[in-house]
């Protein structure tokens, strides 16, 4: 990650290894192994602040800025001053991967423990017909809020539900302000209540850390259904915010704003059929360039899902897996037999077939592939506890390894481990027990939660997977194999 920054930055200002070296102090031959990821930075990295002045100094032009802007606080203005800017850029290149672990932690814990919303406690409320004026404006900070609350009553007032399409790149701070946010999250709530969707564009030029955090914020309503978020992979960055939302039935917000302006912009609340259509079919064409941000599986909605299970399984790339069992592709093919058998499953017998031959294709053609598990207590496979893996995502919630079956997918964990070299099982005591992870190195994560409510998230937006196959990388750490084999040995 470091090295991505570092690149991003020597490209934004044009600078050489050779003039970094001299501004930082280092080696040209050390900076150019920085910037290929072959480097760990030291512990004592004072050197930072050093290319962050540089980097300063050499940022005069506007797009320099502004490309800064966007890569490190979009949505802010690029600082006049240059030891702030210096700040910036030196809190931006020394983020660590702690941060990120911090993040996604958080994330799982919220995923692992979440409760689906009750919209049941909500208590219904009628709301008069929307004013059949043709068009409104409003203005400024308080003019969008007006607008805003206008138009989630004027879609409580339809009888039919409908999906509503919002984009928007503006600052987000005018729905934090308490009062208004206490109103207008009480009134979205009644909206989904009543069977209405919401589609939603998240702006990718924000960090993992903030697409983490504020999907984490809604998980249980995206986990619902009942709101989808997508990004635009082809996103550029522009000085112009623009906030688009639709009722297609109902009523329509249009807003442009220039970055950092904080003057009374213009918001035009449309009622006229005509318009709302225009701007309906401008956003869903918008929508089209689109894909989801986080795909979510649920029992209610599992349209898709073994075939992308069997999709992402065929991608061929550096594999890691954390899960508090084995999984299932690095069962014997008589063990996978007999439980599909057991347990009557012929969902989860055509699903390990797939996924162990191209587990085995896959190791054959050199990808490195590592099993991160709980290690099991002995007492707890002789009493027929441990979950077997996605169990609960093919229909069987509560279903346990009997004694001799674990220990029989344990043997062959070793026999897999001394015939494929680039195979590794790790031992780690911070797995979620409910929580699976699986991550594919620049190419997808997926999530899954094993308890009640089941549901599986599958992520294939570029900056939140590489911070999930980071995070997945420090809970490998090093392999050792033969002490690996020998904690198994231990308990057959």
């Amino acid at each position: 990650m470091f090295a991505e920054k570092l690149n991003l930055l020597m490209n934004i200002t044009g600078t050489s290894n050779t003039d970094l070296s001299e501004a930082a102090g280092l080696d040209a031959s050390h900076i150019s192994r920085l910037r290929r990821g072959e480097r760990e930075l030291p512990r004592h990295q004072n050197f930072i602040w050093d290319m962050s002045l540089y980097f300063t100094e050499q940022a005069t032009a506007e797009y320099q800025k502004s490309a800064l802007r966007e890569a490190i606080c979009p949505g802010q203005a690029w600082p006049q001053d240059k030891r702030k800017a210096a700040e910036l850029l030196s809190n931006y290149l020394a983020t660590s991967r702690q941060s990120n672990q911090q993040t996604i932690d958080r994330f799982l814990d919220g995923f692992s423990s979440f409760t689906p919303p009750n919209f049941s406690r909500i208590l219904p409320q009628k709301f008069s017909a929307p004013s059949a004026r043709a068009s409104s404006y409003y203005y400024g900070i308080a003019g969008k809020q007006q607008a805003f609350i206008r138009f989630l009553k004027a879609v409580l007032a339809q009888e039919q539900p409908q999906t509503l399409l919002l984009y928007s790149d503006e600052q987000m701070d005018w729905l934090t302000d308490k009062n208004f946010s206490e109103i207008w999250s009480s009134l979205l709530m009644r909206v989904l209540q009543n069977g209405n969707r919401l589609k939603i564009v998240l702006v990718t030029s924000r960090s993992s850390q903030e697409l983490l955090t504020g999907i984490s914020n809604w998980l249980p309503l995206y986990l619902s259904g009942s709101i989808e978020p997508y990004y635009n992979p082809q996103a550029s960055a522009c000085n112009l915010r623009n906030t688009i939302l639709v009722a297609p039935k109902t009523a329509a917000i249009t807003a442009n704003s220039v970055e950092g302006n904080k003057t009374d912009n213009l918001h035009i609340y449309l009622t006229d059929p005509a318009a709302i259509a225009a701007v309906d079919a401008e956003l869903s064409d918008y929508f089209n360039l689109c894909r989801p941000l986080v795909r979510i599986f649920t029992p209610d909605n599992s349209t898709g899902f073994y075939t992308m299970i069997d999709d992402f399984a065929k991608q061929c790339a550096p594999t890691i897996i954390a899960h508090s069992t084995p999984s299932i592709m690095t069962m014997p093919y008589q063990l996978a037999t007999s439980i599909s058998k057991r347990l009557n499953n012929d969902n989860l017998r055509h699903h390990y077939n797939k996924a162990a031959e191209i587990f085995k294709q896959q190791l054959e053609q050199g990808f490195c592939i590592t099993q991160i598990i709980n290690p099991p207590r002995r007492r707890d496979i002789d009493k027929a506890q441990i979950d077997l893996p996605l169990s609960a995502l093919f229909n069987h919630e509560s279903a346990t390894y009997k004694p001799d079956e674990l220990r029989e997918h344990l043997r062959y964990l070793i026999e897999l481990m001394q015939q494929y070299e680039n195979f590794s099982v790790i031992f780690n005591n911070n797995i979620i027990d409910n929580m699976l992870i699986i991550g594919k190195e620049k190419t997808g994560t997926l999530v899954a939660r094993k308890t009640a409510p089941t549901s599986l998230l599958s992520i294939f937006e570029p900056n939140m997977t590489e911070a999930f196959w980071l995070y997945l990388q420090s809970m490998q750490g090093k392999i050792h194999k033969t002490k690996t084999i020998l904690q198994i040995e231990k308990l057959l």
